[in-house]
């Protein structure tokens, strides 16, 4: 992985972006997901110069139809996961310019 001078499995940019050390290396500190009213849910503790898309779908197959969607930093799936069993949501950070 690029810029990963620790070794740790994540980009300096993530871990600046999430609020850890990018040295030493870092075991954990992703924002936690959670269920808030029948929705996952993620929080994220902004940090300026980075842009945070939050990113959901119901599956991680390739070539499926149901691709990652932009959910915007509102950080809520729009899918309840009873109706929606199986969801995944992910954080996709940038260095904002």
């Amino acid at each position: 992985m690029p810029d990963d001078l620790d070794h740790d499995g994540y980009n300096e940019l993530l871990e600046l972006a999430l609020g850890l050390s990018p040295v030493p290396p870092s075991a954990g500190g992703l924002p936690s997901v959670n269920v808030k009213g029948g929705h996952l849910t993620v929080t994220i503790t902004k940090i300026p110069g980075v842009t945070y898309e939050v990113q959901s779908k119901g599956t991680l197959l390739p070539a499926q139809a149901d691709a990652f969607n932009a959910a915007s930093t509102t950080v809520r799936d729009n899918f309840l996961i009873t109706a929606a069993p199986g969801r995944f949501v992910r954080v996709k950070v940038t260095a904002a310019p």
